[in-house]
């Protein structure tokens, strides 16, 4: 996978700036412990009136600090400069536009975190009309869950595994509950409005104070 950083700054020179007659990109940024670090360093000539016949030599050193998400491995990344390009503003300032690519990049699969679920399942067997009864989870937006004997919400709030443990009870009762996982684009009002439902009930079994991808959502039908 590969990612583009784009990069855009102004830099004033001391004197006035007819014509930028030579520049050169250079950088020094590495990768340390998800952060992008290290410096952008451009210098080059310059005339100072059109029919100047020395030049000047200019450098500016920009620092770069970039924090990459933790959804990301990058032990393989690389990082090397994608385009460069620049126009002179007011004739004393130099407009720099960089591109840094990210290269190497590999996503962590949500996948992992859905099959630890399925993992800490127990399956029960229920002596009675329910008995060859079993949990059937289709993963596409949400996993349909069925649990039994339902406890009050507040005893389930932000803990998906109080509900998979109901299954010890033998009540023939259940309530159908749905696990979103939450994807890039998704805000709480665009939930609510997915599944037709109030902010207070969602509130009833999740913290919605903060949500990110791939967090879980517990949705009751």
């Amino acid at each position: 996978m590969k990612k583009i950083i784009p990069f855009k700054k102004e830099m004033s020179f001391k004197t006035n700036v007819s014509e930028i007659t030579s520049i050169s990109l250079e950088n020094t940024l590495n990768n340390k412990e998800q952060t992008i670090q290290g410096n952008l360093i451009i210098n080059g000539t310059y005339k100072i009136t059109d029919t100047s016949t020395q030049v000047e030599e200019f450098e500016f050193i920009i620092p770069i600090n970039v924090e990459i998400d933790n959804k990301y491995i990058t032990e393989s990344m690389t990082i090397d400069i994608n385009d460069f390009y620049y126009e002179i503003i007011n004739n004393n300032a130099l407009e720099v536009n960089i591109e840094i690519l990210l290269d190497n990049i590999l996503e962590k699969p949500i996948e992992a975190a859905e099959e630890k679920i399925i993992e800490d399942i127990e399956y029960k067997k229920i002596e009675s009309q329910e008995k060859d009864r079993c949990i059937e989870s289709e993963y596409e937006e949400k996993e349909e869950i069925k649990t039994y004997n339902t406890p009050h919400p507040e005893e389930n709030k932000n803990s998906e595994i109080d509900i998979f443990n109901n299954f010890i009870d033998e009540s023939e009762e259940y309530s159908t509950y749905f696990i979103y996982i939450v994807r890039e684009g998704d805000s709480i009002d665009t939930i609510l409005t997915k599944y037709n439902i109030t902010r207070e009930k969602l509130e009833e079994y999740n913290d919605l104070s903060e949500i990110k991808i791939g967090d879980k959502i517990i949705i009751s039908a």
